[in-house]
């Protein structure tokens, strides 16, 4: 049977919907590695996968928060945005792993640039429901839905998807303009990125065309990905009426109701009984 490597984000949502999906593919006789930058251990371990954590990424944000004078912080700090970026220590440990597949969460961004030469068949995976821009869909964080007048229903979600497109512009605008933009030229790139300016760098000393794989038009910020099967894990019958994107299929909600829990740590537990 497959060895697949899951590379997970750690968010909370995500990773109960991928531990299902694990538990249903090693019951068929498959086994699952998960990846992450995250100290996902404890959910794991408790359902009995391995697990490999990649931390290279803050040990070098570290050694650039490193002592010394302004300018010698200065000069730390570029220097440990070039090694974040140049850095092979994520796709070797992928590569060690020697998977059939590879399951990457989809907001994996670092991830899914960094293990594309290593061409190991690649899935994205995601558990919201459709996030491309298609007739009859309107964007996810949209009131818009259909009305028996199906012309009106079309004309407002074609008004809410240039409405994303517009604050996706603005977002980008206000980045340059801030304090971020400054931080795009001196922040060590960490595993789980978001940042345009960040992934360009990373794609660009790899070689990835973001170009020809990606698209900045979608919902999906900064990009969604143009030639990755995407596996959802909701079902269809939960969307609006439309023709499905090529690209996606549905597997149908990922939920164990008998999962087992992670034992809380006492500072947690504490402040859970606090709270309640």
């Amino acid at each position: 049977m497959a060895h697949i490597a899951f590379v997970a984000h750690g968010l909370i949502s995500p990773l109960n919907a991928a531990l299902e999906l694990s538990r249903r593919l090693a019951a068929h006789g498959h086994r699952v590695t998960f990846v992450s930058h995250a100290d996902i251990s404890r959910e794991v371990d408790a359902h009995g996968f391995a697990f490999v954590q990649l931390a290279s990424d803050e040990s070098i944000r570290t050694q650039a928060r490193s002592g010394g004078g302004p300018l010698a912080r200065l000069r730390a700090m570029r220097q440990a945005r070039r090694r974040s970026i140049t850095a092979t220590d994520f796709e070797r440990a992928v590569a060690a792993l020697e998977p059939d597949l590879l399951l990457i969460d989809i907001e994996m961004h670092y991830a899914t640039i960094v293990t594309a030469r290593l061409q190991i068949p690649t899935m994205l995976v995601m558990n919201w429901l459709s996030v491309f821009r298609l007739p009859g869909l309107p964007p996810l964080n949209s009131w818009a839905s259909p009305s028996h007048d199906q012309e009106s229903g079309s004309a407002r979600f074609r008004r809410a998807w240039l409405g994303v497109r517009l604050a996706a512009s603005g977002a980008r605008i206000r980045r340059k303009a801030g304090k971020h933009g400054v931080g795009d030229v001196l922040r060590p790139v960490t595993y789980g990125t978001n940042h345009y300016a960040d992934l360009k760098q990373v794609a660009r000393a790899r070689g990835y065309s973001l170009k020809e794989n990606t698209d900045r038009n979608e919902w999906l910020r900064p990009f969604m990905y143009t030639r990755l099967p995407v596996l959802c894990l909701n079902a269809y019958e939960l969307e609006f009426p439309h023709t499905p994107h090529p690209n996606i299929r549905y597997v149908g909600p990922m939920v164990n109701r008998h999962r087992p829990e992670a034992r809380l740590q006492s500072e947690s537990r504490r402040r859970w009984e606090a709270y309640r």
